[in-house]
């Protein structure tokens, strides 16, 4: 489980986060919504503990995390084996694990991600949509009960979004994690998420489902603006 109580985070005279609260339990996909600038990607830095909070409270349930970042952030002058492979090295629980059981943990996550037999490969012989699978190869390789995803399609044809939307519901299934999604793509809320929380001045402005969000009988100005893509609302648009 994921709880975030009373979240605070400034850089210099900026109030990115002004006390933002929410929880992800067990064996959801939280997606986490909002305007460009909104301190998205601030919680997620968090969370992962990249960056420090000014105030207020993370618990993480016991387990590993892992992140899927935007751009994939593969190493080019490593293999996609070497890629994948790299936390196990770093992580005091398996960096001693033999070079076998290294191979078969790299070809089991590379068959999750449907992409069997490419060990062996490049980044560079990659397209977009690979990149982004094997970036989530690298996110489950120990096996987390937390998953981060920043913005998983972010770049992507329709396509090549619809298999990263259909990975993630398959990897939740398979980890059963408690899982943050960034996104702004409307399909990915609807297709791999289970509840959204939306973000405004630095507070959780609406939360509910997917349904609730997109259901047009849904009148909150927050909600409604965002589903809409209106410029007209209570989210001043900055352009």
């Amino acid at each position: 489980m994921i709880k975030i109580k009373n979240l605070k985070k400034s850089f210099g005279n900026n109030v990115v986060l002004n006390g933002v609260s929410f929880k992800v339990e067990k064996g959801e996909v939280l997606a986490l919504i909002g305007f460009s600038g909104c301190g998205k990607s601030t919680i997620l830095k968090i969370v992962a503990g990249l960056i420090d909070a000014d105030e207020g409270e993370i618990e993480l349930g016991a387990g590993k995390l892992g992140m899927s970042f935007q751009y994939s952030a593969l190493f080019d002058s490593m293999t996609i084996a070497d890629n994948i492979s790299f936390p196990l090295y770093i992580d005091k629980e398996t960096k001693d694990l033999p070079d076998f059981e290294i191979d078969r943990i790299v070809t089991e996550k590379l068959s999750l991600v449907g992409l069997p037999g490419i060990n062996n490969w490049s980044p560079s012989e990659l397209s977009g949509g690979m990149k982004k699978r094997i970036s989530f190869a690298r996110a489950i390789v120990n096996d987390p009960e937390i998953i981060l995803y920043d913005e998983p399609t972010a770049g992507l044809d329709p396509v090549a979004s619809t298999i990263i939307e259909d990975l993630i519901t398959n990897l939740q299934k398979e980890t059963n994690a408690a899982s943050i999604l960034v996104t702004h793509q409307a399909s990915t809320i609807k297709r791999a998420c289970t509840r959204v929380v939306m973000i405004y001045g630095g507070k959780v402005v609406w939360e509910g489902t997917p349904d609730e969000l997109f259901d047009e009988k849904n009148t909150n100005n927050y909600s409604s603006q965002f589903r809409d893509g209106a410029v007209d609302g209570p989210m001043l648009v900055q352009h």
